[in-house]
C-alpha cells in the first residue's frame, strides 16, 4: 500500500449547512405515468446527513468543478457521460457497477423502471441512453435531485426520465405499475428495511425485478469511520447478505441472482492514492470528492472494512411472483 492507511484516519466532524442559491433551477417534473404523490417524513437523518456533507453548496461544487476540467455546466451533452461517470455514477466501480447490474438484472428496451436513491442522476441516464428505459427517479436529498435534473436537460432525457423529491420508504405509487425497480448503494443509511422491501415489491407488476447493488455488513463486526454514508456510525444501518434476502423474501420477492463484487477493495485503493498523492496545485479530478470533502478518509476506512471483511459489496437480484 505504499502509505499506511490507518494513520490518516481522523476523527468524525459535523460540516455546517450552508445557504443555497440554486444555480440550475430544474423543475422537479411530473411523469405522464405516474398518479401519485411521495411524502418526506420517514428518513429525514438520511436527508440531513448528505445535506451537510458540503461546506460550499453541492450544486456550485459541481458546477466549479466542470469549470476547472474545462466544460461548460450548461453546455453539456451525451458525449459527456464518460467524463461525468467518475461522480454521477456515485457508487464504488461507477458505472462498471451499473453495466453488470443491468446484466444480472436483465434490463431491456422499453422497461419502465423506478430508481431510488437516484442521487445525481448517472445511472439513470445510462439506463434512459444505452438500454432504452423509461425511468422515474427518486432521491430525498434535494441538491442531487437539482444537479441531476439540469444534466439531464442538458442531456435532452427529460422526456424519458422524471426526477421527484421523496423518501423511499413513504410514499405512494401505483402498485404494480414498474418492470424494475432499482437500487444502487442506496439503502445503507434505511434501518426500516422490510417497509422499504415492502413498498418496492408492491410497485412492481407480477414477474417485475428488483436489483440491487448495495453494501452487505461483514461477518467481522464493527466498522471504521468515516465512510461515505456515516462520518460516525449514526447514519449506519447495514444488514447482511443474508439478512437482506430474508428481508425481500418476507415480502414476497424470490432472490434469483446473487454475486459478491471483489472489485471493491482495489477500486478504493485506487480512489485513496489519487486522492493521496494529488499535488494540491493541480485541479481536483472529477470525482467523489467534489461532494465528499472528507473523500480521502473515508476511502481509508473503506480500504480497513474491506480488507478486515466487515463488509462486502454485492449484487442481489429479486423477481416479484
Amino acid at each position: 500500500m505504499g502509505l499506511a492507511i490507518d494513520t490518516i484516519l481522523q476523527s468524525p466532524i459535523r460540516l455546517p449547512l450552508v445557504p443555497k442559491a440554486s444555480l440550475w433551477r430544474p423543475e422537479i417534473r411530473r411523469g405522464a405515468r405516474r398518479a401519485a404523490a411521495l411524502d418526506f417524513l420517514g428518513n429525514r437523518h438520511v436527508a440531513n446527513y448528505w445535506s451537510k456533507q458540503q461546506l460550499v453548496d453541492p450544486i456550485r461544487a459541481v458546477r466549479q468543478a466542470m469549470r476547472i476540467h474545462d466544460r461548460n455546466p450548461d453546455d453539456l451533452t451525451r458525449d459527456d457521460r464518460g467524463f461525468l461517470a467518475t461522480l454521477d455514477e456515485f457508487h464504488c466501480l461507477n458505472d462498471d457497477a451499473t453495466h453488470e447490474l443491468v446484466r444480472l438484472a436483465g434490463v431491456g428496451p422499453g422497461a419502465y423502471v423506478l430508481d431510488v436513491g437516484c442521487g445525481l442522476g448517472g445511472p439513470s441516464r445510462r439506463l434512459a441512453t444505452e438500454y432504452g428505459c423509461e425511468i422515474l427517479a427518486v432521491d430525498i436529498t434535494r441538491d442531487f435531485l437539482e444537479i441531476a435534473s439540469g444534466i439531464t436537460e442538458r442531456f435532452n432525457l427529460s422526456d424519458r426520465i422524471t426526477f421527484v423529491h421523496g423518501d423511499a420508504i413513504n410514499y405512494r405509487f401505483p402498485k404494480r405499475s414498474f418492470d424494475f425497480v432499482w437500487m444502487q448503494v442506496a439503502a445503507a443509511n434505511i434501518s426500516e428495511r422490510k417497509i422499504l422491501y415492502r413498498n418496492l415489491c408492491s410497485v412492481l407488476r407480477s414477474g417485475g425485478r428488483l436489483a440491487l447493488y448495495d453494501i452487505f455488513e461483514g461477518p467481522n463486526p464493527g466498522l471504521h469511520f468515516p465512510v461515505p454514508w456515516s462520518f460516525d456510525g449514526t447514519t449506519s444501518a447495514l444488514l447482511t447478505e443474508t439478512e437482506t434476502i430474508a428481508r425481500c423474501e418476507e415480502v414476497g420477492l424470490r432472490c434469483v441472482a446473487r454475486r459478491t463484487e471483489f472489485r471493491a477493495l482495489s477500486w478504493f485503493e485506487m480512489e485513496w492514492h489519487r486522492t493521496a498523492t494529488r499535488q494540491e496545485s493541480k485541479p481536483a479530478a472529477l470525482g467523489f470528492e467534489v461532494l465528499l470533502p472528507r473523500w480521502r478518509d473515508m476511502c481509508a476506512s473503506q480500504i480497513l472494512n474491506l480488507s478486515q471483511d466487515r463488509l462486502r459489496f454485492g449484487y442481489l437480484v429479486f423477481e416479484k411472483e
